[in-house]
């Protein structure tokens, strides 16, 4: 149906400028029936927090084609989680790997544009079985 699946932030991490992956990606959950709030690029650590705290998002997703501005993703999650350790993040970009994105503690990953779509909506699947069940609990 077009029922929106759900609300993504996107950004390329700050000292990142590279952010044609991110376009792409973006383009991709729009078309998919997300919401997507793109921060843009070099985007400053604390505007996905503010960011994702305001929309309220099921997502963050979290981009960087350099190692040096990679390491900025660790941080990113570790001030989102403690703000809201309900939402999901992804990472991608070509320095990322599955092995980084659990290093860094992020819910998923993307190797590529096709696959963050998919990866998205497993995510979501996942975020929302929680609520359920923490709901039920209730």
């Amino acid at each position: 149906g077009d029922k929106v699946k759900g609300q993504v932030v996107i950004g390329t991490v700050q000292g990142d400028v590279h952010d044609i992956g991110k376009n792409i990606i973006k383009l991709m959950f729009e078309v998919t029936g997300f919401t997507v709030h793109d921060l843009g690029r070099d985007v400053p650590l604390e505007k996905f927090v503010e960011e994702q705290l305001k929309t309220d998002s099921d997502i963050v997703a979290l981009s960087a084609m350099m190692t040096t501005t990679m390491m900025g993703m660790k941080k990113i999650i570790q001030m989102i989680k403690e703000k809201n350790p309900d939402v999901a993040i992804m990472l991608g970009g070509a320095p990322v790997t599955q092995d980084v994105a659990d290093l860094f503690g992020a819910d998923g990953y993307a190797d590529s544009a096709g696959n963050a779509v998919q990866e998205a909506i497993k995510m979501i699947s996942r975020l929302r079985e929680l609520q359920n069940r923490q709901t039920h609990k209730l």
